[in-house]
């Protein structure tokens, strides 16, 4: 797979493995193919798609639920303290849409003409892409927590 990036995790006992990570276009294009119109907003399986990710990497989550449809994700890194703490939040809900209005799938997530064509692709998926495409690449000691929300 050529568009994955492949980084490397000390296992506690120090043996190395590989994971391999989606690229950031690769993240926004799967993002975009979960269905996670506002009403109804059944985002769970986005949200546990992103879940994965970023525990696949060893970065801690914990999901927070008053409707089982629309869980919300917190990750954090650890910080040293040095620094205040840091929240960076976004949402995985897209707002109804007029499928003829489209000339492309909006829950395609196409690449057409060097752009990612897709219903949140601008507000807020790729907003969401970001922020855990850094999370899970990054590494080494932290001067501040840093945490998102989704």
């Amino acid at each position: 797979m050529d568009s994955l990036l492949a980084i490397h995790e000390l296992e506690q006992d120090g043996a190395r493995r590989g994971v391999e990570l989606p690229s950031s276009v690769e993240m926004l294009q799967s993002l975009i193919r979960f269905n996670t119109t506002n009403p109804p907003g059944e985002e769970a399986a986005c949200i546990m798609y992103i879940r994965q990710l970023l525990e696949d990497a060893g970065i801690e989550t914990r999901i927070e639920a008053l409707d089982s449809a629309r869980p919300n994700l917190l990750a954090k890194l650890k910080g040293s303290g040095e620094a205040p703490p840091l929240l960076l939040y976004g949402h995985v809900d897209v707002v109804g849409i007029d499928k003829q209005a489209w000339s492309r799938d909006p829950f395609g997530g196409d690449i057409h003409e060097g752009f990612i064509w897709g219903r949140g692709a601008l507000d807020m998926k790729g907003g969401v892409a970001m922020p855990v495409s850094a999370f899970l690449r990054a590494h080494g000691p932290q001067t501040a927590a840093v945490a998102i929300s989704f």
